[in-house]
């Protein structure tokens, strides 16, 4: 088992492309995510609205990512240059978590949370999608493995959110989670080849 694992690694190790989308799934997880964990402190602390203000908060990414899958489900195959648009996305999400962090009301704040459950969905389901698509067929597990392990991460990514909060503020944290996320896929943009995926 442990040696599949392996080879699983080593095949993504070597391949820019599936490295690449790895990475945004396990940015989305370990920075992108943990501000879920600090909802409320932004819903008592910062918006003053309690356990009601949690709740729309959580509703408004929920609202969002309930969009961005039937935006894919219905948009996805017109798409001409899927690689450049899930990268986009990307960097979409990054930017409306660091607008959320500086969000001053619980008004402002719903329609960005919108958006980046909106942004999360879409391009981490055309990951996926491309994952299972190209992957040769007898790798396909084990790097869907892979994939799926970032998301075993998400508890590390609250915890060091928790920390950043600790050491300075909710607001602070979310923007530092914000801020890696768009910058990764910032980086990956650049890629001509990540660009014209297809």
């Amino acid at each position: 088992m442990l040696s599949q694992l392996v080879e699983g690694v080593s095949f993504v190790g070597h391949n820019f492309v599936f490295a690449s989308l790895i990475s945004l799934a396990l940015f989305n997880a370990v920075f992108g995510l943990s501000y879920v964990t600090l909802l409320p402190i932004f819903a008592d602390v910062y918006f003053e609205a309690g356990s009601i203000g949690y709740g729309l908060l959580n509703a408004a990414h929920g609202a969002g990512a309930i969009m961005g899958t039937l935006t894919v489900a219905t948009l996805a195959a017109r798409i001409r240059r899927p690689g450049k648009v899930l990268l986009v996305t990307a960097v979409v999400m990054g930017l409306a978590l660091m607008v959320f962090s500086r969000s001053p009301a619980m008004g402002p704040a719903l329609p960005v949370l919108m958006v980046v459950g909106f942004s999360n969905t879409f391009y981490l389901t055309q990951v996926s999608t491309f994952i299972q698509q190209e992957v040769p067929e007898q790798l396909r597990g084990r790097v869907i493995s892979l994939y799926s392990l970032c998301w075993n991460l998400l508890p590390l990514g609250g915890l060091l959110g928790g920390v950043l909060a600790a050491a300075v503020d909710a607001r602070f944290a979310v923007l530092v989670g914000g801020s890696m996320v768009a910058a990764n896929a910032l980086v990956l943009l650049t890629s001509r080849r990540l660009r014209r995926l297809a």
